[in-house]
């Protein structure tokens, strides 16, 4: 149990120290499948639909990342509101960047992260230093019970 807090303990120190190279690398990542969208990799091209669906944002600094081609239809999840058989363009699209929405995303989350961790970790206390009293109150017992009541 001991151990299980310590580990829990350091992922959290972990992530608030790392927070800005996990941020760095998911930047990296989105800034490179937002360029690689439409050539051929439809599981990289969903995830990007669903970044874009979730955080209301287009491309990674904004609709403009998409090539020129690419810009005459945006990809739908770019707009809020695609007409079926409509287009999705520079006009209509998300104009926040991808970048600004998971930096602000990652922000946002990592006070509830703390929180969680905190409250877990003391939780996880609470309970170890009640076993040891029920442990404890245990071993009394069982010496009351064994130990006679007079001794000559």
């Amino acid at each position: 149990m001991l151990l299980l807090l310590l580990g829990e303990v350091a992922i959290g120190v972990l992530y608030a120290v790392e927070k800005d190279i996990i941020v760095k690398e998911i930047d990296q990542t989105v800034e490179r499948t937002v360029k690689n969208y439409g050539k051929g990799d439809t599981t990289s091209d969903a995830t990007i639909d669903h970044i874009q669906n979730l955080l209301e944002c287009c491309g990674y600094n904004g609709p403009t990342d998409y090539e020129i081609i690419t810009q005459i239809n945006l990809p739908n999840s770019c707009c809020a509101d695609v007409v079926p058989g409509g287009a999705c363009n520079t006009i209509t699209a998300y104009k926040t960047g991808c970048k600004a929405q998971i930096e602000h995303f990652i922000t946002s989350q990592t006070t509830i992260v703390i929180i969680t961790v905190c409250a877990v970790v003391v939780l996880e206390i609470v309970t170890m230093l009640a076993a040891c009293y029920l442990r404890r109150k245990e071993l009394q017992d069982i010496y009351l019970v064994n130990t006679p009541p007079y001794s000559m």
